[in-house]
């Protein structure tokens, strides 16, 4: 899914687009056993009779895909604590997250912060001192990596800069192309000329 390429992706977005595609995939069995292709109109222009039956392969597809992500069902309490601790089953977490999680759950404050600024400014408004276990498991749930695109990233970047036509390169240049590539800060060029004065000589 290109959704889940790029960079400042949560892992809790790419869990709700995989338990989005889970349910897809459900969908589309239960319509194929039934002999309905209306989500598949390429097939449905190939057989117009539906004689053949496709649902085989989506229970196949359904099982790998189940087994690839099962790490991640498993979690599923963990996501929902970061992204909504208000609606998240208490029972369901860990012994260190349910008192903070009930006592959030009664800040009418925070829960408009949630609602209106976001997720982010939320995790800043939380109190360390109050919710340490809340505040920790967010500051987990924002720094992990939620794909390989950054790592394929900086690989592409190397194969075209580090090649026998470049041979001068040294290891600081070649580290400072990874973090050119790896960040999305642009550099302030006329900012840092202007500042700059000429000498001229008399």
């Amino acid at each position: 899914d290109v959704r889940s390429q790029g960079m400042n992706h949560l892992i809790s977005e790419q869990f709700e687009q995989i338990s989005a595609f889970e349910l897809k995939l459900r969908l589309f069995e239960m319509h194929l056993k039934a002999k309905d292709l209306s989500h598949f109109p390429t097939c449905l222009a190939m057989f117009p009779d539906r004689e053949v039956d496709f649902s085989k392969h989506v229970q196949i597809l359904q099982q790998e895909f189940s087994c690839h992500f099962e790490d991640f069902c498993t979690k599923r309490p963990l996501f929902q604590l970061f992204t909504d601790s208000f609606t998240v089953d208490v029972t369901s977490l860990l012994a260190d997250f349910q008192m903070e999680v009930i006592e959030m759950q009664c800040l009418a404050a925070m829960k408009t912060i949630h609602q209106e600024s976001g997720l982010m400014a939320f995790n800043k408004a939380t109190d360390q001192a109050k919710f340490p276990n809340l505040r920790d498991h967010a500051l987990k749930m924002t720094t992990l990596f939620v794909s390989s695109y950054i790592c394929k990233q900086v690989f592409s970047a190397m194969n075209l800069n580090k090649s026998q036509l470049r041979s001068a390169l040294t290891d600081e240049n070649l580290q400072s192309i990874m973090r050119s590539v790896m960040t999305e800060l642009q550099p302030n060029i006329h900012g840092t000329a202007n500042q700059k004065k000429c000498n001229i000589s008399h």
